[in-house]
């Protein structure tokens, strides 16, 4: 009887032992910051796009205003001045709805700039209350274009800028998002390079033809210079830190150093042979439209 008694105990413990580790289980599945069936709006696919279109021209890594960038998951977490902004699962208690429907001050947006839709902020308000989840993977939609789809009024694509060659019968002419490579004596085509991520402003032959580089980017989103080598038809390397789009991008009398300037008021100086930002020059108080070396360098 003895042994049946203990027997009965511990049987009764394991079932004990079973039943709360299923409640455990079914607890932390259920939470909003591992559930994705709570997880509320995607972040990437509906919440950021929400702080691009109304938040991120102030509230970004360079200019945030308030100590504050919503640029990315991370800096939204990190939060500004004030602390923090999101309290996950209380959207009421968050700062950011607190000063999006004026409970707070200062009021956001400022008076003059375009506000989100109720629909937008009850979306914001989702998200926090499942638990403001991030996303997964590498954010993408700082170098996508959040705006409306307006069908062009013509097929025309026009010329944008346009080079010759220094050596060769060539002229390189740019339309948006591709460059075309003709022969200057017969106008006939050589070959496109296609697939450039939008508006080409800059282009420049190296002092032997064998490479050109281009100048481009997506307005308000970022700039890249292209290095193009001709007779293997491919990129060399690429050149991306400016913010908004090149206006200009030109080679150092050695060809070991290119310089890139553009919207953002940057002239960035990059190593050729590895794609490295030497330095940035700053201090311009606008865009800068054109750059040249000194023929010395």
């Amino acid at each position: 009887m003895k042994n049946l008694s203990l027997k009965r105990k511990h049987y009764t413990g394991n079932i004990y032992f079973i039943l709360c580790l299923i409640i455990l289980l079914m607890t932390i599945s259920n939470h909003p910051l591992n559930a994705k069936e709570n997880s509320g709006p995607d972040y990437q696919k509906s919440v950021a796009p929400i702080f691009k279109k109304y938040c991120n021209g102030c509230h970004n890594s360079e200019d945030n205003e308030g100590e504050l960038s919503l640029e990315t998951f991370k800096e939204i977490q990190k939060g500004g001045e004030n602390g923090s902004i999101l309290t996950p699962g209380k959207s009421g208690e968050s700062l950011l709805i607190k000063v999006l429907i004026g409970q707070e001050e200062p009021a956001m947006p400022p008076e003059d700039n375009e506000a989100p839709t109720k629909k937008e902020i009850e979306i914001l308000k989702q998200w926090i209350n499942a638990g403001a989840v991030g996303p997964t993977g590498v954010e993408t939609l700082r170098m996508t274009l959040v705006t409306p789809k307006i069908k062009p009024s013509s097929n025309k694509s026009p010329i944008t800028t346009i080079t010759q060659a220094n050596k060769n019968p060539w002229l390189a002419v740019a339309h948006y998002g591709k460059v075309v490579l003709l022969n200057d004596s017969n106008q006939k085509m050589i070959y496109q390079i296609k697939n450039l991520p939008g508006k080409i402003n800059s282009l420049e032959f190296s002092a032997n033809d064998s490479m050109l580089l281009i100048g481009t980017g997506l307005t308000g989103l970022y700039g890249k210079a292209v290095l193009w080598d001709i007779k293997n038809k491919s990129v060399i390397k690429e050149f991306q830190e400016h913010r908004d789009i090149l206006y200009s991008a030109t080679f150092h009398p050695d060809e070991k150093v290119i310089a890139t300037a553009g919207y953002d008021k940057k002239i960035i100086l990059w190593d050729v042979s590895t794609g490295k930002k030497i330095k940035t020059l700053k201090g311009h108080n606008g865009a800068v439209f054109d750059l040249a070396f000194s023929p010395d360098g």
